[in-house]
């Protein structure tokens, strides 16, 4: 364990001495344009600058590429998913439409029925009929009216 931790700080201290600085000179000439150089030219003011160079972390590079394709790959999924949602919401909306419609034109029929028939009756299980009354026809007209006025908008 020891011999790894002793590894791993002369690998530190090698990456470390990598990083180079390097001497640059920067001055302006008569036209008043900034020239930067190795050498300084002879007779002029210059003023000299340090640039540091490093190295590049290859595996940091292809670590932050890989994490980068991923969140794209992410980002696709859910755009994806999202499409999918709305197609299906879309489906949805439209059978619902569908259904409503279908609804409010039985519900019309029914309502236009019971108020053009002079008598309506419900069929009893031994197959006769029991006349509504006025009372029960208004009932009835009532409730078609509600179911128009429910699925008609």
């Amino acid at each position: 364990m020891r011999a790894l931790i002793l590894l791993t700080g002369i690998a530190s201290l090698c990456v470390m001495s990598n990083s180079a600085a390097q001497v640059v000179y920067k001055w302006i000439d008569a036209d008043n344009v900034t020239h930067f150089s190795a050498q300084p030219p002879n007779g002029t003011d210059v003023e000299r600058t340090t640039i540091k160079i490093r190295h590049t972390n290859r595996q940091a590079l292809a670590d932050r590429s890989k994490a980068a394709a991923a969140q794209n790959a992410a980002v696709t999924t859910r755009k994806q998913h999202e499409a999918e949602q709305a197609a299906e919401n879309k489906t949805r909306a439209e059978k619902d439409r569908l259904i409503r419609a279908d609804n409010c034109a039985k519900a019309r029929t029914r309502l236009l029925t019971y108020n053009s028939a002079r008598r309506l009756y419900r069929p009893l299980e031994n197959g006769e009929r029991k006349y509504l009354s006025d009372e029960e026809l208004d009932n009835e007209r009532a409730k078609a009216q509600k179911l128009v006025t429910d699925w008609c908008d």
